[in-house]
Parts: structure tokens; sequence; C-alpha cells
């Protein structure tokens, strides 16, 4: 399978602790050792200096990912351990864009709630 058929990612090795990260509204994607975090906090923190994302508007963001079964995901809503398991690449969309019972190609769970 291409990175064309799998959307956003080729996917990663199982040794490789590296994940290919992108930002809606940014052409170049970036690349980020996973293995170096030990949780959704740190990760966020390095993401949003990553691509200059200031504390004012870090809430303007939410953090995606891609499961190895090619469903995208809001990063917060499963364990850390979870994720970095199934995590195949990760993705910063603007949360005003994401709201409950949307039609996007995003799981969300029962308990997120977002006003735009």
């Amino acid at each position: 399978m291409t990175a064309a058929e799998n959307g956003c990612c080729g996917g990663r090795a199982s040794n490789s602790t590296y994940v290919k990260v992108k930002m809606e509204g940014v052409v170049i994607a970036r690349k980020i050792d996973i293995s170096i975090h030990q949780s959704f906090e740190t990760l966020t923190t390095t993401l949003m200096t990553m691509f200059d994302i200031f504390d004012e508007n870090r809430r303007s963001f939410k953090l995606t990912y891609q499961d190895k079964e090619g469903d995208w995901l809001i990063a917060e809503d499963v364990p850390w351990r979870t994720f970095v398991r199934s995590l195949k690449c990760l993705k910063l969309i603007r949360s005003r864009g994401y709201q409950l019972g949307s039609t996007s190609n995003y799981k969300k769970s029962s308990a997120m709630f977002l006003l735009p």
C-alpha cells in the first residue's frame, strides 16, 4: 500500500519510533521521535513548539492520529500506551472545525464535547 492510499502517512516500520506529523494548512510534513515522550502533555508541547503555535492559540488545535487500521482518532481519547502502540502518523487540526456529530473522517468519543 502506498502513502497516498494510506491518507497522509506511509506508516512506520514496526521497530521505528519516528512518526510523520502534519498540521492542517501546512504543506510540509515533519517527523518526530515518539519514544522521547512519556505523555500527551510533552508530545503536545513539542508539537506546538515545532509548528510555532503559541500558548494563547494552543486550544485552537486538536491532536489526531491515524491508527494501524487506518482510522483517524482524537489522540487523548485513549490511554498513552495504547496510543503509542497503534500510532501510524499524527495530524494537528483546528478544533473549531471539529464538532461532535459532524460527518468528518474522525472518530469521536461520546465523552468529548467541543464548542466552536
